[in-house]
């Protein structure tokens, strides 16, 4: 009975002993820190206009911040990950438009936005036949500045506009309206019957060239065109 009583003090002794060092070890007298390192991403805007350029940082949220008078701007306490930067102003076009930067366990540099003066290209598409409509008109502008096409749509009333253009470059402009629907199903005609309706454009492009100056006027006419094929009896 004594050597239980005493195998058992040492256990619970051990217990108690060995519970006190791990409190030991999670309390307040040392131990590592849980807070995540983060880190900065910078850049800088050159060009014709370089300060009071808004810089717009989303990832995980959206943060804004303007370029100072050297043109430079920065973003701290960001986390690992993608961030993607944008620059703009009024009356000025950027190259690139945006860009995305990785954060990746070190401080993430840009590459420089490089602005220049923009100007508008504008105009109002006229659509004819029955059936047809002036709004909704795709308008997709390329050109030697541009990364990638862009796009517009016209209003209800076949108005359009672009903004920010850079006035380096030739660009051209096409517009397109399509669309592909079902129709003459139930009753007589169970089976479905596929038709397209398409907007032919006179002229089918323009080239345009800015020189310092917004362009306006760049219209188009279309003819509607409902049917492709005969709806079935």
């Amino acid at each position: 009975m004594l050597m239980k009583k005493m195998s058992y003090g040492l256990y619970h002794g051990f217990v108690v002993l060995l519970s006190g060092l791990v409190m030991s070890c999670g309390g307040a007298g040392g131990g590592s820190s849980s807070v995540d390192p983060t880190y900065t991403l910078s850049g800088t805007v050159t060009g014709v206009v370089q300060q009071g350029v808004t810089i717009t940082l989303s990832g995980s949220g959206i943060v804004t911040t303007t370029t100072n008078t050297g043109g430079t701007y920065s973003f701290a306490g960001l986390a690992n990950g993608y961030y993607t930067v944008t620059a703009s102003r009024a009356t000025y076009a950027f190259s690139p438009s945006d860009q995305v930067v990785p954060v990746n366990y070190v401080n993430a540099v840009a590459a420089d936005f490089v602005s220049t003066d923009a100007y508008s290209i504008s105009g109002t598409i006229t659509v004819t036949g029955i059936g047809g409509t002036s709004e909704g008109v795709t308008m997709t502008l390329t050109g030697t500045t541009l990364s990638v096409p862009v796009t517009a749509t016209t209003d209800s009333i076949g108005n359009y506009s672009f903004y920010r253009v850079a006035s380096s470059g030739t660009y051209t402009l096409t517009p397109t309206q399509s669309s592909t629907r079902t129709v003459c199903t139930g009753g007589l005609n169970p089976s479905p019957f596929q038709v397209t309706e398409t907007t032919t454009f006179t002229p089918t492009q323009q080239s345009i060239t800015i020189n310092d100056a917004d362009v306006t006027s760049v219209n188009y006419n279309g003819t509607f065109t409902r049917w492709s094929g005969v709806c079935p009896i």
